[in-house]
């Protein structure tokens, strides 16, 4: 009877160990993939560290009516007082979606949530936008932003008309509004009843009249600044040295954009030029 001849013994281990190097190299590939899945935290030294898509943050900017005591945005010609928010999140395999930070910068004002008298939240989101990176880049992000503002000593207030400063500029705008010959409002009662409203504080009439003004210069910004320029001379200061919410709403934007531009993380100035000047209509 013919048997098969029997393979030779040193060919078949050679075989065997080329098998088990390619299945550990297998393995090694399929761990390596498996590492780089989008999902997970990419390495520190992968150009994911930076840019990574794991993590996002997303920034809101909320908004009211300055100075009135009721929720909402009325009208993009009457200056709002803005507050945001900034919030981090992370997603893994193992996780899923978790959130790994957040703040908000009231920005001397409204706080998100708060209400008004009617039980109504104040602030409304006018907009938001998401970034990505890596978480590291995420938590170095919200932390720029945690200390981001203009000196709080040059502040104005534009969410309640306060103090010295505050009364004397209300005051300067009806004086400027009053002697505007070039302005003109088509609403009931035109000027004039625009100046008794902001005289009486009604501020709520006031938001109503604004948007049919025809002001010198062409907006109530400008009518702010002429005002503001004359309450700055009786404190030997100049315009630009205040700043108002929204100049802190501006410069906490820069910082995002930096980072979407440019992937870059800088620290805010309080001498940044977006701090210089009053800044009283915002549109994000």
């Amino acid at each position: 009877m013919l048997t098969a001849p029997r393979p030779h013994r040193p060919l078949a281990l050679a075989r065997l160990a080329l098998a088990s190097v390619a299945l550990a190299a297998l393995a090694a590939l399929c761990t390596a993939c498996a590492a780089e899945l989008p999902a997970d935290e990419p390495t520190v030294d992968s150009e994911d560290a930076v840019r990574g898509s794991n993590c996002e943050a997303t920034f809101v900017w909320l908004q009211k009516d300055a100075y009135k005591e009721t929720a909402g945005r009325t009208s993009p010609a009457w200056p709002p007082h803005t507050t945001t928010t900034l919030d981090a999140y992370c997603t893994t395999k193992a996780a899923g979606r978790q959130k790994i930070g957040g703040a908000f910068q009231a920005n001397y004002g409204t706080e998100p949530g708060a209400v008004d008298k009617n039980g109504k939240v104040f602030l409304v989101e006018v907009k938001r936008e998401t970034v990505r990176g890596s978480k590291d880049a995420m938590l170095r992000l919200l932390d720029a932003y945690k200390t981001c503002g203009c000196n709080p000593d040059k502040f104005l207030s534009m969410d309640k008309l306060k103090g010295d400063v505050g009364n004397q500029l209300l005051a300067d705008v009806v004086k400027t509004i009053e002697n505007n010959t070039k302005l003109a409002c088509t609403a009931a009662g035109g000027k004039a009843a625009l100046v008794a409203a902001l005289k009486a504080s009604d501020f709520e009439k006031a938001i109503a009249i604004v948007p049919t003004c025809t002001f010198d210069g062409g907006d109530l910004g400008s009518t702010l600044d002429q005002a503001m320029a004359e309450v700055a001379k009786g404190t030997q200061k100049t315009l630009a040295d205040y700043h108002v919410c929204n100049n802190n709403a501006a410069l906490q934007t820069a910082l995002l954009e930096g980072f979407k531009t440019k992937g870059d993380i800088v620290a805010c100035s309080a001498t940044s030029p977006l701090c210089s000047g009053p800044k009283w209509l915002y549109n994000p």
